[in-house]
């Protein structure tokens, strides 16, 4: 079976724009796939507050993100920053399917998209889809009627429907990978976490377990610029050190030489890429939890916890206590 886990931290996510568009396209004869919704406010909201959808195409499922020490009500931080390990992790622990497909809110699915991800999941390959993002988009019944113009084009241009790739081209707003591949990388790296890059950390990660990975072209979603700009907007940086402690952090991960051969800035999205071009295993560096124990467990129905996730206290990089922030 396949899941489909949509991430949103939004008042409104547009979730009806995504599920009419896939229940245009899923087939009488299709096996339904399940829908898990993990959703910042489900602690404050019903599923049917989210869309007016009379009969969704498949089972839904309402979850909030994982316990996070910089988002939510577990978070020890004093802002709400950006989090997407919290998010995308619990759509991976409570997907019943062996294989998971990620989608942004304020989206809709463009026609061919779940054919795109059937294929994918049928001939076991890891796949990542095409986004555009269109101002003044008019949707109705699931289908982009009109728009004034495309400003976020993806630059992941090709000429072909599918393109092999090492991971580097996974964008978050859509992709699909087998269940467990996602479980033996353990997900999606808190290290990532306040900074950004955790797709494409992923994607590489998970093209060092031999498993086939596509750009695949004809698998599309279309955001809403305007709607993708409001709302809740989590805060992130780029933290900046010396040279001396950067190396002092490159030995923390058993490294000794910086990948970079011309270094002007020694900030934390450096680090996280040259530790990706240095390592080479595929299992997130961060993550102070086993995934697949948690995902066991929310598949027993219990509740997984701020202790589950064993929280650190201080930020990676620089050592400065979370509270500080």
């Amino acid at each position: 079976m396949i899941s489909i886990v949509y991430i949103t931290a939004r008042k409104q996510p547009h979730l009806e724009w995504f599920l009419n568009s896939l229940s245009n396209q899923i087939l009488v004869s299709d096996e339904s796939p399940e829908v898990i919704i993990v959703d910042y406010w489900e602690k404050q909201r019903a599923l049917f507050e989210l869309c007016n959808v009379i009969q969704p195409p498949c089972n839904l499922t309402h979850v909030s993100p994982l316990p996070s020490p910089v988002q939510g009500k577990h978070k020890i931080t004093q802002k709400e920053y950006f989090a997407p390990s919290a998010a995308r992790n619990a759509g991976i622990v409570h997907a019943k399917g062996d294989y998971i497909v990620f989608v942004d809110d304020v989206s809709v699915l463009r026609p061919n998209w779940w054919e795109r991800v059937k294929k994918a999941y049928n001939e076991r390959y890891i796949v990542f889809g095409k986004y555009e993002k269109l101002t003044q988009m008019v949707v109705e019944n699931g289908i982009v009627t009109s728009y004034y113009e495309s400003v976020g084009v993806d630059t992941r241009e090709v000429t072909q429907d599918l393109t092999l790739n090492n991971g580097g081209w996974c964008y978050g707003c859509s992709f699909g990978a087998p269940t467990e591949i996602l479980l033996a990388c353990n997900g999606v790296d808190t290290l990532c976490d306040m900074i950004g890059s955790e797709d494409y950390q992923l994607g590489m990660r998970m093209g060092r377990l031999g498993v086939p990975m596509y750009y695949d072209r004809l698998m599309i979603t279309s955001e809403s610029h305007e709607a993708h700009t409001i709302d809740v907007v989590m805060e992130r940086f780029d933290k900046e050190t010396t040279p001396e402690q950067y190396y002092n952090n490159l030995k923390r991960f058993g490294l000794r030489n910086c990948f970079f051969t011309d270094m002007k800035r020694w900030d934390s999205s450096h680090l996280i890429l040259d530790t990706l071009f240095q390592l080479d295993s595929p299992m997130a560096l961060l993550n102070h939890f086993d995934l697949r124990k948690l995902r066991e467990k929310a598949q027993r129905g219990e509740e997984i916890t701020a202790e589950d996730m064993c929280f650190p206290s201080t930020f990676w990089f620089d050592n400065t206590p979370l509270t500080d922030y």
